[in-house]
Parts: structure tokens; sequence; C-alpha cells
């Protein structure tokens, strides 16, 4: 994959805080723009996977004790609670998914087609194979490429598998699903390929936590090869801050707008 997606690159580090004698002045160049890279790709990756796993219930609809064409059904209907402007029809052990002009789900606008492909690679298992045509989620995409769940026996939530693919970007990854009271996490390892990082950069994810239709996560980490760490806070779904530490140095850094985030701010009240 490559861009194309509308989200561009960190603004950069602007605050640096606590540093302390003889600590790094800040993130270099080739830093910031890894950080961007990873960044896009977080936002790409929770788009998607928000939407696709949210026509699975997050798994609470799949039962591995009926058939391939019944999950089908109970994911079709499923997806079709989402809003009424998606349009989802099961044929056999398979749903194809469209949206109304105009549609949005969770608040987020979407466009575009996926079809889904329920399988049993076990008689305790249950596989979606989420194949994507030109969808767009909240300003970001056109996707192509594969979003794949497992749901296990005694797992803590969905096993995810990234293949996402815009004209100039790409985002891989094993991740984890969970869902937990009207709130998604990830945790795994994402790649993202593209921009200034054309040879890709990963990440090790843990507990990026957010709500879906929000602009970014609230909670949790990203930690790339080299030690820099970006840490979402409760404030960042607003504002598109999260904290960046290397080393000593600690600071902030500004995620860039794409679509309609971060979500704008109110007007200051008339004199």
């Amino acid at each position: 994959m490559r861009t194309g997606s509308g989200l561009l690159a960190l603004v950069g580090v602007v605050v640096a805080a606590g540093c302390g004698s003889g600590a790094d002045e800040g993130l270099s160049a080739p830093d910031r723009d890894r950080v961007a890279v990873l960044g896009q790709g977080l936002a790409m990756a929770q788009g998607v996977v928000a939407l696709t796993g949210g026509f699975l219930g997050n798994g609470d609809v799949l039962d591995p004790g009926v058939t391939t064409t019944e999950n089908a059904q109970a994911i079709a209907d499923e997806a079709e609670r989402a809003a009424s402007c998606v349009v989802a029809t099961a044929v056999g052990g398979g749903v194809s998914v469209t949206f109304d002009p105009g549609c949005t789900v969770n608040g987020v606008a979407v466009s575009g087609a996926g079809t889904l492909t329920v399988q049993k690679p076990a008689a305790d298992t249950i596989a979606v194979r989420v194949e994507l045509a030109n969808l767009t989620v909240g300003g970001l995409g056109p996707f192509t490429g594969t979003v794949t769940f497992t749901a296990s026996p005694g797992a803590a939530g969905l096993a995810v598998t990234l293949d996402l693919d815009t004209a100039s970007f790409s985002v891989t990854g094993p991740l984890t699903l969970t869902a937990r009271e009207g709130s998604l996490t990830l945790d795994g390892a994402l790649t993202a390929t593209g921009g200034a990082a054309p040879d890709g950069v990963t990440a090790s994810i843990v507990g990026v936590t957010f709500t879906p239709g929000a602009c970014y996560p609230y909670a949790g980490s990203l930690t790339l090869a080299g030690g820099v760490a970006l840490g979402f806070l409760t404030t960042t779904p607003a504002d598109g801050e999260v904290a960046v530490t290397k080393g000593r140095f600690s600071g902030t850094a500004a995620l860039p707008a794409y679509g309609a985030c971060p979500p704008a701010a109110p007007a200051a009240p008339s004199p």
C-alpha cells in the first residue's frame, strides 16, 4: 500500500519536558518520519478493523456450533443493524456488503464494498475473510486487500490478520481485537510502508484502545525499533496530541487532520 489516504505526516515533536542533563535534544528527522508513517498506518487499521469487525459483532455473532451458511446470515443481519444505509446479502457461506450513497456508520462516512467469506478451519473455530473493494472509511483509502478475523476457543479476542493497500501505502500485521463496553482494543504488531518509509516501519502495539467512530485512540502505546514510543492520551481523540518518548527525551506531537479529524474546536463565545 502507498498513500492517498488523506493522512499526511506528523506535525512533529513540539514540546520537550523533563529531559534532564545529557538528554537527547529531541527526535531526529528520520524518527519523526517513522512515527508519522506508523501514525498513518494505525489510523488506517483502526478505521477498517472497527468497521469490518463490527459486522461480526466483534466476534459475538460467530458460532462454531452452526454451519458457515448460518454464520453468514448472522453476519449479514449484524451488518445491516450497524446502519440503515448498509446493504448486506448472504449467499451460502458468503456475504456481500455495499453502502448507500452518503452512508455513515458510527458517525464515520463509508463507501465502497466488501465480500466476507466464512470458513471453519476446525470444528470449534470460525474464520471470516473480508476482501475490500475500494473501501473508504472516514476520509481514508480507498482500500483494497483483506482482513481476516479468527475466533478460537479460549482466545481473549479475535485474531486479526491485516493486509491493506491504497494506491501508495500498505499496512500489514497480526493483531488481536478485544471488545469491551463500547470500546475496542488492539494488541500485536503493525507494519506500515509508504511515504517516508518505503522499506516499511514496524511497531509493537500494546493496549491501543479507541471508541468506534472516534478519530484517534485514547489509551495504549506504539513502540518502534530504536526505542521511540508513542502514547495515546485521554485527550488525543479530541485534539490529536500524543506523548512521544525516546530515552530521556519526552515531548508531544500533533497528529495531522484527515477527513473530519480531529474534531473542530468549538467557536469562541462572542464578547
